[in-house]
């Protein structure tokens, strides 16, 4: 039971990061609408992709890969983050009961 929990928690967390990476890293971007409509426009010819429903489409299909991306290594630092504070905690608690040699 608490490994159908642990994996819930993991997957609403990855959710969780990949809206806040739509809503606040990527939303952002399309503001630089010039910036943004340049490479689109250089990457969509690159890939052979032409015409305006095709290029929304493509630029749709980007800002979810790049969301994904981003999500992805969020969730990959926050997993660091937390073991190395765990390993930390754990190294602290135990320092503090060692014994001292008679001298």
């Amino acid at each position: 039971m608490a490994t159908l929990a642990r994996r819930c928690a993991k997957v609403i967390l990855i959710l969780g990061l990949f809206f806040v990476s739509i809503r606040y890293i990527y939303n952002p971007l399309s503001f630089l609408f010039s910036w943004n409509q340049r490479y689109l426009f250089i990457v969509s010819e690159m890939m052979g992709i032409t015409g305006s429903d095709n290029i929304e489409f493509f630029d749709a299909l980007f800002s979810l890969t790049v969301s994904s991306i981003i999500a992805g290594a969020l969730y990959l630092l926050l997993v660091m983050l937390c073991r190395f504070f765990r390993a930390r905690s754990h190294d602290s608690g135990a320092g503090a009961q060692t014994r001292r040699p008679n001298s």
